[in-house]
């Protein structure tokens, strides 16, 4: 917390889902995205760092939204109503307070579930491209800027053209994607975020 590092999350930081015999592996294991975010926030926000270091930021990757509206309700209600969050280690913030000012949720294009966004605080919502994975915004994330983002001061709605690092994405798409980014103009307010590094061999080549 002290560096102010933001812990980005991605599927399958808790684990991944435990498959039946036989099931489809990659087809099952994509559609539970948004139950294994749940799960991985949930267990960090129980393990009461958060709670206990209040500048920690965790920001869920790849996991969408819908589930984070969820997720409030249930904790207000046990703590409310059936009793059983009486071990939250913070007396003065509750859960869902605290989960609101450490934790950010990221999401792609949540059609059904956007509407959820002043539950979850529109502050606490972030967009993600994910190239390249599947479920990147690729190649239409020119549209999805044209559609979702919004460019005026104090906005709650941005675009970041996100291209996954340096090292799994070729030099020509780092370009093309800065260049995206660029064309739409300085007062437009689109950003570039890459992952400069996950271990020490993507640190010695991205220096």
């Amino acid at each position: 917390a002290e560096t102010q590092t933001v812990l980005n999350l991605h599927v399958g930081s808790a684990g991944f889902a435990k498959m039946p015999p036989g099931a489809p592996m990659l087809e099952l294991g994509a559609t539970l995205f948004g139950p294994m975010a749940l799960t991985s926030c949930a267990e960090w926000l129980w393990s009461g760092f958060p709670a206990r270091y209040p500048e920690l930021k965790i920001a869920m990757s790849e996991g969408g939204i819908g589930w984070a509206a969820m997720l409030m309700d249930r904790l207000d209600d046990i703590m409310g109503r059936s009793g059983y969050g009486h071990g939250w280690p913070d007396k003065q913030h509750s859960p869902t307070e605290v989960l609101k000012r450490n934790f950010w949720f990221c999401m792609i294009e949540d059609a059904s579930t956007i509407c959820t966004r002043h539950r979850i605080g529109v502050e606490n919502i972030l967009f993600e491209s994910d190239y390249p994975h599947g479920d990147g915004t690729w190649p239409d994330t020119q549209r999805v800027i044209e559609r979702w983002h919004r460019p005026e001061r104090y906005a709650m709605q941005r675009i970041v053209v996100a291209p996954c690092s340096p090292f799994s994405v070729s030099r020509e798409l780092m370009r093309d994607s800065a260049l995206l980014a660029r064309s739409f103009g300085a007062g437009h307010g689109v950003s570039l975020h890459t992952h400069l590094a996950e271990n020490d061999n993507d640190i010695a080549y991205t220096r």
